[in-house]
């Protein structure tokens, strides 16, 4: 079901501008290939990005020290970074890692027209961002909300922010309590990422998947109703699907 949908929305994609020059005479208009796309995917960095809480785990300063391969089951999901052949640890000696699939993830959702933004609940701030940077992972990054605030005030500031509506945003997150929260009280579409393993492409496609099968899909105006309002924008209006 998952992969015939998928490709259901990569013929939409391809071919939908094509076929909407062939009906011409139609009362509406097909969606558009965005239409099926979050506008926003907002991530959270802890437990989703790295498999650690910077708050709690994480004590700067860093250091570099030649890497030393370690042999166990999270050693192929987890990345030690490019530093040239060493790892990164922080003044108690841990070694800092990331999610093998973690940057991959991000790119494939910024490739196909997604904005990104991430959060963080902490008051450590200039210690997530120079992980996100020591990591290459803030490439794409539009918005940043890194503060003690929780993650619902965090995503109604991206909200602001960006000025989209809850309903262009997916919430991505490993805390579930905090997902049913932003579900509950903000109607944001939220995806759980496992500690375990931490993000990856696939859940960039169950986003994805689940954002169109969510209660309120965007439709655009019929031709008809377009033509009575030239020279204006038209907005799309969200209704039961």
């Amino acid at each position: 079901m998952f992969r015939t949908y998928m490709l259901y929305i990569l013929l939409v994609c391809v071919y939908g501008s094509a076929m909407s020059g062939q009906r011409g005479g139609s009362q509406s208009a097909p969606r558009k290939c965005d239409d099926f796309l979050p506008k926003l995917m907002i991530f959270e960095v802890d437990r989703v990005f790295w498999p650690f809480q910077v708050e709690t785990d994480v004590v700067p300063p860093f250091g570099l020290r030649r890497y030393q391969p370690i042999s166990n089951e999270n050693s192929t999901k987890l990345w030690s970074g490019d530093f040239e052949g060493r790892e990164l640890f922080d003044s108690k000696g841990r070694v800092l890692q990331v999610y093998s699939y973690a940057s991959e993830a991000i790119s494939t959702a910024w490739k196909k027209g997604t904005k990104i933004a991430v959060t963080a609940t902490t008051t450590k701030i200039p210690t997530v961002k120079h992980l996100l940077r020591l990591f290459d992972l803030d490439e794409h990054i539009t918005v940043m909300e890194i503060d003690d605030s929780s993650s619902l005030d965090h995503v109604k500031k991206i909200k602001g922010a960006t000025g989209l509506q809850f309903k262009d945003i997916v919430y991505l997150g490993s805390n579930r309590v905090m997902l049913n929260e932003i579900k509950r009280t903000l109607k944001v579409l939220t995806v759980y990422i496992s500690p375990k393993s931490g993000l990856n492409v696939m859940h960039i496609y169950y986003a994805i998947y689940f954002y169109n099968l969510r209660p309120y899909i965007a439709r655009y105006k019929s031709h008809r109703q377009r033509q009575r309002m030239p020279g204006t924008l038209n907005t799309v209006k969200a209704r039961p699907s």
